[in-house]
């Protein structure tokens, strides 16, 4: 199952947190000696295009990456963990931007600083250590949420397989 369950699994989880889960995927990939090192999914939701990938199979020099990218009507969003600043905004017909963001367990700022450098992680951990010191189960990132992304993460793995869409209202062959 290779990179779709180390890695790609975020990517999906993030999409099903934005939108829900779709109609349907589907997912093409690159295998190697260990499985399925890069997949590329197209989730199929009726009337937005969301597209996302996810692997492991880059030259050792080029390191992690986070990134995305969301298109408006009126301009886009880039998130990238390499870049500075790391968010940005560009509107139709003006310049790109920086967006403020908030640090983990910081203040918002208005600053340009790289996201990356807290780590990509360092909100998730702080929450996930909230909850154990204070006993109190996950409002995000709850067993179900996680669930649901693994079904539709093995979803996409059967559509690489067989070469065709899978609708997630059917349950999936594995």
């Amino acid at each position: 199952m290779g990179a779709a369950l180390d890695l790609h699994i975020h990517d999906t989880d993030f999409v099903l947190h934005l939108l829900g889960t779709p109609p349907a995927v589907f997912a093409r990939g690159t295998r190697d000696q260990g499985g399925w090192s890069h997949i590329f999914t197209h989730y199929l939701y009726p009337d937005v295009v969301v597209q996302a990938e996810g692997g492991w199979n880059y030259p050792d020099q080029w390191g992690f990456q986070m990134a995305f990218q969301a298109v408006f009507e009126h301009g886009a969003v880039e998130y990238d963990s390499g870049a500075t600043p790391t968010l940005r905004l560009v509107r139709t017909g003006g310049k790109p931007e920086p967006l403020p963001y908030v640090p983990a367990g910081g203040q918002a700022s208005g600053t340009t600083g790289n996201l990356s450098s807290l780590g990509g992680y360092a909100n998730e951990l702080a929450a996930f250590l909230d909850c154990v010191a204070t006993r109190r189960a996950p409002a995000l990132a709850t067993l179900s949420q996680s669930t649901e992304s693994l079904r539709v993460v093995l979803a996409e793995l059967a559509s690489v397989e067989s070469g065709s869409p899978v609708n997630l209202s059917a349950p999936v062959q594995s």
